[in-house]
């Protein structure tokens, strides 16, 4: 399944919540931007890899299970980390604040 195929009905099983939650669109949109900032990659250049999609349904039960919409880097799921890393093309390290 591609990220762009995710159901409210599928994110809802994964994440044992109601499948008219009002958090799965906002929660959805912040997984997908994380997953692309992170990968370096466009939200629909995600599509191109099935795996992405455990790793954007990983981080939004995180997110429920925290009930942010803000992803700790420091804190992230290493399965979602690894799928993530598999695909990234942000091979750099982004620069400090101040340097």
């Amino acid at each position: 399944m591609k990220v762009g195929e995710l159901t409210n009905e599928v994110i809802a099983e994964y994440i044992h919540i109601e499948a008219d939650d009002v958090l799965i669109d906002p929660f959805l949109d912040a997984a997908k931007q994380f997953a692309a900032s992170y990968t370096g990659r466009s939200i629909e250049d995600l599509d191109n890899y099935d795996d992405i999609t455990i790793a954007i349904l990983t981080i939004m039960s995180d997110m429920y299970d925290q009930r942010s919409m803000i992803v700790d880097k420091d804190n992230l799921n290493q399965t979602a980390v690894g799928i993530l890393s598999a695909h990234s093309i942000n091979l750099l390290p982004k620069p400090e604040v101040g340097e």
